[in-house]
């Protein structure tokens, strides 16, 4: 039996009733979490190139795009929503080097939608799609990782359609054999590059969308007939992308330990490499009450994959996302690192420009033997009265290990969606999604979710 057809089996036979409640409970987070992400891109018009490329669509394919009142076809809407989103700030698996939420979640949302009108789709319906489209995306991505990356690849748009095809697949109910030639055929399409992340928005939001929307195109096209070969996946997809073989791993306990609740959620913006060593320094900060002005110098020691992923002199806001010195003046300053905090504006800020002077990046051999398990920083700060400071951490805030709590979630959907949505409006999507499992018609969340942005206000009648 090949491996699609072994995933197909698995994904086919687990329910809602068979993923634990916390596994539930991580889904909703991540649900509120990528729609936080989304609106907030959207106030930044960061996705209008990608919208004008297609034609509205008022059929029985109309599916909704956040922040907008046209509509797209399904696959369409799928693809714009996910170029909404940073990918900086999306959340992610440090085991796998990949960010399943941009992905999984607006493919589902889509082809929950356009399913929606032809027969019931619960919210249990769109959790259990979700979670088994991370499990699928992070199982076969950790099996990958980091020797995709290490070719250039990046792996979130690489193994993306896999995942996309089996939330929609799932919503749209396809049978154990529909959905094998589905995961094949969306592993013939995958694809995306590492330097593009490198460009400025929205260009790599797009190799990301495509993968998005692939997901919905795999499984019409298996729909049709289209016979894929069970052992792409091994035979083809796997050799092509990585040197090692770790085909065992992706089905080993495949069922009794889900993926989902092993990835983490962001609270800063830019490159997660960034993010253990700013925790570190502002912990040191508020602990020890070390005024901005009271700093002399800051020496940060990190693994080799995160000296080799900076950039070290940005020249622009989205390079600014690579720049650890940057990451760690900005969070000094504002006391947090949101991607609004990223600008031109900031990297030009005199305060931040001289914190930045005085922060220090050395590699640590010793933390590299312990990546990709930790994500490991030791750092020391000096002050200018001689004193010094120490503090290390094996993993960032949001990591499973470290969880975010509710109220740092909510404060984040909340933060990103102000300048967007009116706190009505805001109340009920957070009271929606938390109680999403019992919700019977999802149709109240996506005509929240869908307006245009002037529309995004406390007068606007909420049905």
């Amino acid at each position: 039996m090949g491996l699609a057809n072994e995933i197909s089996d698995f994904i086919c036979r687990t329910h809602a009733d068979d993923l634990p409640s916390t596994v539930i409970d991580n889904t909703k987070d991540r649900i509120l979490d990528f729609l936080g992400i989304a609106l907030s891109g959207c106030s930044r018009n960061i996705h209008v190139p990608i919208l004008k490329a297609f034609n509205p669509c008022t059929g029985p394919e109309a599916t909704t795009v956040i922040g907008q009142m046209e509509k797209l076809r399904w696959s369409e809407a799928a693809f714009v929503n996910s170029s909404m989103c940073s990918p900086d700030m999306t959340d992610g698996a440090r085991t796998a080097g990949l960010h399943p939420g941009v992905v999984v979640i607006p493919a589902a949302m889509a082809a929950a939608e356009f399913a929606g009108r032809t027969k019931a789709v619960h919210g249990r319906d769109l959790i259990v799609a979700v979670a088994l489209g991370y499990e699928v995306m992070v199982r076969i991505g950790r099996a990958m990782f980091p020797s995709t990356v290490r070719k250039g690849f990046h792996i979130t748009s690489v193994v993306g359609a896999l995942a996309s095809t089996t939330a929609v697949g799932k919503i749209m109910e396809l049978n154990a054999t529909e959905m094998s030639h589905a995961l094949a055929i969306a592993g013939t399409w995958s694809s995306g590059l590492l330097a593009a992340l490198r460009a400025p928005e929205p260009f790599a939001q797009v190799q990301i969308g495509r993968i998005c929307e692939a997901g919905i195109t795999s499984v019409k096209l298996a729909q049709q007939g289209i016979v894929g070969m069970d052992t792409i996946l091994e035979n083809g997809f796997l050799p092509a992308f990585c040197d090692e073989d770790r085909t065992d791993s992706i089905i080993e306990d495949l069922g009794q330990d889900f993926m989902l609740s092993q990835t983490y959620i962001k609270l800063h913006a830019g490159c997660r490499h960034m993010h253990a060593p700013m925790d570190a320094v502002a912990y040191i900060v508020k602990e020890n009450s070390i005024a901005l002005d009271e700093i002399e110098k800051i020496i940060v020691k990190t693994y080799s994959l995160a000296i080799d992923s900076g950039i070290e002199d940005p020249k622009t806001a989205d390079e600014a996302k690579y720049n650890m010195p940057f990451g760690i003046a900005v969070l000094l300053v504002y006391a947090d690192a949101f991607v609004d905090r990223f600008s031109m504006r900031n990297l030009r800020e005199e305060r931040i420009r001289q914190l930045m002077g005085k922060i220090t990046i050395e590699h640590d051999p010793k933390l590299d033997k312990e990546y990709p398990a930790k994500r490991g920083t030791k750092v020391k700060i000096r002050t200018t009265g001689g004193q010094e400071f120490f503090h290390s951490l094996d993993l960032a805030k949001g990591e499973p290990e470290l969880p975010l709590s509710e109220d740092e979630i909510n404060n984040k959907f909340i933060r990103f969606t102000s300048p967007i949505l009116g706190s009505q409006r805001r109340g009920k999507i957070l009271d929606f999604i938390y109680t999403i499992d019992s919700r019977e018609d999802l149709v109240p969340l996506f005509s929240w979710i869908g307006s245009t942005n002037k529309q995004f206000n406390d007068q606007t009648p909420l049905e």
